[in-house]
């Protein structure tokens, strides 16, 4: 063994920071996520506005950012259930909970879904911030920024992706 080298004890996985959950691109990701919601109506004007003037690629890019914002709310409104269903478990499903999860006590049942809420609730405001980052993407070319040619079609790709969520959704029993 050369004399050079040393040896370290394996390091332990580092937590992730508050800031990389909480805070993205140095606005809070609850701003950002806000800008998710929003982002239907001010696309839906957007697109209004490029067929009303003729101008397509504007009509294109609303488009986009309608299809993205539409998909924001659905997903936004079944988080909201599935948040509110865990918030308010024993008055929204008041049943046997030998069956339930976390079960077989109410509180169990309770701590259950709450504890699935949380992270879902996180994760529904980082896919809201990444729907309202594609469509700046989207109307850059617009502002004659740098040209890129994936945010179109990476837009009809998760337009699609939602398309087959609400479905599944709908189908369920």
């Amino acid at each position: 063994m050369n004399i050079t080298q040393q040896h370290t004890a394996p390091t332990r996985p580092r937590p992730v920071p508050a800031r990389l959950v909480f805070r993205a691109g140095g606005k809070p990701v609850w701003a950002a996520a806000w800008h998710g919601i929003t982002l239907f109506p001010f696309s839906l004007g957007r697109l209004v506005r490029g067929l009303v003037r003729g101008q397509w690629r504007t009509a294109l890019r609303g488009l986009c950012g309608t299809a993205l914002g539409a998909g924001g709310w659905f997903i936004a409104v079944i988080t909201g259930m599935a948040a509110l269903n865990g918030a308010l478990y024993p008055l929204v499903d008041a049943h046997d909970y030998q069956h339930s999860w976390g079960g077989p006590t109410l509180m169990g049942a309770w701590a259950a879904h709450a504890v699935l809420a949380v992270p879902l609730v996180l994760a529904t405001a980082w896919a809201l911030r990444g729907l309202a980052a594609l469509d700046t993407y989207n109307q850059q070319e617009l502002s004659g920024a740098q040209r890129r040619w994936w945010p179109v079609p990476l837009s009809l790709a998760v337009t699609f992706g939602v398309a087959q969520l609400v479905q599944a959704w709908a189908s369920q029993r």
